[in-house]
């Protein structure tokens, strides 16, 4: 592996200096950035592929939505459309991205949910259609210098920290470590549990090298509850483990299109037995015929009564197509849910995500 990151070095001293002019270009004002015109909390990371932006993004509307009228903005990354869109009832997965068509499952009737490449003209066109928004959540915006949002929050991976990584090529980072000096707050995330007070010290340590000094630091970890049926008439799983002695009698067909699933399986084999497991790429579009395949292999491998299929909530909404959801109707079909916590000073963040929404709020009041 460092044979290969050495040969790429070339490619990412290249692939840095292109990102750092950009950002330079920005910076002194060369290139336009504009300030958004309602407060808006920028949800983002330096490097590609999953760091739990969508649960933290959902921990945000929960702590906000009883004080303000939110919406969220997304590129609606892998869907098969362009421009602006509004979530509604008339649009799937397909239309929105999985990650939006989320959101607007879990609060579309209290969250405006938007899409769209272009996150300024999309943003006036949001609050130009609903005035009534006052505060606006960023998803995966952290790179989208053109807007520029009134607090950032920048998400690490504890399994894969910025400040231990590089840039692409040779690593995941999708610009240089030191740009992490543009986030407000930092938020290590899919921590394990129990991480001891010193190894956290220590990581503050080493990412206050590249942020302000007085930046806080925060850890969160996934919380997964009790898998939950995806079609109404599908039994609840308590109903499944009440005629069972252990847990592990319950039979999985994992489906999986995460980025990265070992924290997630991990997590099943403490609980129930997986005795296949479908893993496909993340953001991955199912066809027909892949929800064949899967059907298939789950009746080939059925043994008992306690056989389910279980994807993630972002595979999940993505089944629900008539197309896609007439093939497993008749199947257990089940997602795991899952939420983030805190391991330590969850009031101080709630407290300063508060403070700095109310702060912007005023600012842009008396402006």
């Amino acid at each position: 592996m460092a044979l290969i990151r050495i040969a790429l070095f070339p490619l990412a001293l290249i692939y840095q200096c292109v990102t750092d002019l950009r950002n330079v270009l920005y910076e002194f004002g060369l290139k336009k950035s504009t300030k958004a015109a309602k407060p808006a909390i920028c949800v983002g990371n330096l490097t590609v592929g999953g760091t739990g932006k969508t649960p933290h993004v959902e921990y945000l509307i929960q702590l906000l939505k009883p004080h303000y009228k939110l919406a969220t903005l997304s590129r609606g990354y892998g869907r098969k459309t362009k421009g602006f869109l509004l979530a509604s009832p008339a649009l799937n997965a397909a239309d929105l991205g999985d990650e939006p068509m989320q959101f607007y499952q879990k609060f579309g009737q209290e969250v405006y949910v938007a899409v769209g490449e272009k996150r300024v003209p999309a943003l006036v066109q949001l609050t130009d259609e609903h005035p009534d928004v006052e505060l606006i959540l960023l998803d995966d915006a952290f790179q989208h210098r053109a807007l520029k949002p009134h607090f950032n929050l920048l998400l690490t991976d504890y399994r894969r920290l910025f400040y231990q990584d590089f840039v692409l090529p040779a690593g995941r980072l999708r610009e240089s470590r030191r740009h992490a000096k543009r986030a407000n707050a930092v938020v290590v995330t899919k921590c394990p549990p129990h991480l001891s007070p010193s190894e956290r010290c220590d990581i503050q340590k080493q990412v206050r090298a590249y942020t302000p000094p007085e930046t806080p630091v925060f850890f969160t970890y996934i919380r997964y509850g009790l898998p939950l049926p995806l079609w109404t008439e599908t039994p609840a799983i308590e109903q499944y483990l009440s005629h069972v002695k252990d847990s592990q009698q319950l039979r999985i067909t994992l489906v999986t299109g995460i980025a990265h699933t070992q924290p997630l399986t991990q997590f099943l084999r403490q609980h129930y037995t997986i005795k296949q497991h479908f893993s496909f790429k993340d953001h991955h579009h199912y066809s027909p015929q892949d929800l064949k395949n899967i059907q298939q292999g789950f009746q080939k491998q059925l043994a008992s009564s306690f056989d389910i299929i279980l994807t993630t909530e972002k595979d999940a909404v993505k089944w629900q197509s008539p197309e896609l959801a007439a093939i497993l109707q008749e199947l257990p079909v089940y997602y795991l849910p899952i939420e983030i916590d805190f391991l330590a000073d969850k009031e101080e963040f709630d407290a300063l995500i508060v403070k700095q929404v109310k702060k912007y709020a005023k600012q842009i009041e008396n402006f």
